[in-house]
């Protein structure tokens, strides 16, 4: 089923159990938080800068290609990118892709 979130951005509204589960499969923690009482946090490394030209936080996920978000503030770009590694990964899963998994170190120097 889908929905609109407050932001406007549609997502897909699956069983929790099969969702924590898969995730929690691909390396993802639990702590107290949005995700039905429970926020995910992964593992995947994120930058977040503020773009002048979009006029907005953006935070992108390098080893998840195209996987990024904004948002008004930098916890709002967190937030959705979040949102959008779960979507990502969902994706791949439906069509068949490859899903790495997250290094657990620095990629990039800043």
């Amino acid at each position: 089923m889908k929905s609109e979130n407050d932001s406007g951005a549609c997502v897909m509204v699956l069983n929790r159990r099969k969702v924590k589960a898969a995730l929690e499969e691909k390396g993802f923690r639990k702590r107290e938080g949005d995700f039905g009482g429970e926020k995910l946090m992964h593992k995947y490394e994120m930058i977040l800068y503020w773009s002048n030209v979009d006029g907005a936080f953006v935070a992108e996920v390098p080893e998840l290609p195209g996987c990024m978000a904004h948002g008004d503030t930098q916890e709002a770009a967190l937030k959705h990118v979040n949102q959008a590694i779960g979507l990502w990964i969902d994706t791949a899963r439906e069509f068949g892709d490859p899903i790495p998994e997250p290094k657990g170190e620095r990629l990039m120097p800043a």
